[in-house]
């Protein structure tokens, strides 16, 4: 299935690509390879401030309930800007949590949506 890059994908794209060149000093980059512990970074609460997390993540969760196509924008600029952090894993548990729903599921969503978790 082919996906469509639509115009909102592109204003999302361009909104994370300014996040990145205004909130991603290269230095964090080489702090963090050189890091002995891997903390979040210190952008962390600004990164989930817009919600960028949940993307996908239903909104009786929490999230934005969008999809995870907008998901792959935010994680293509961010891997294009090398950006540490737990942002990969978080968006990969979440998604792996909503399509097995339960419980689990219903107590953990709203914190990985949030970055608290």
């Amino acid at each position: 299935m082919p996906i469509g890059i639509t115009e909102e994908h592109e204003h999302l794209r361009t909104a994370v690509r300014r996040f990145v060149d205004d909130r991603i000093d290269p230095r964090v980059l080489r702090e963090a390879l050189e890091a002995s512990s891997h903390d979040r970074p210190a952008f962390w609460d600004a990164l989930t401030e817009p919600g960028w997390i949940g993307l996908h993540v239903a909104e009786a969760h929490g999230g934005s309930g969008v999809g995870l196509v907008e998901q792959a924008v935010v994680v293509e600029e961010l891997g294009r800007a090398c950006a540490p952090g737990p942002y990969v894993p978080t968006v990969l548990a979440a998604a792996v949590l909503q399509d097995a729903g339960g419980p689990a599921a219903a107590a953990l969503l709203p914190k990985l949506a949030s970055g608290e978790l």
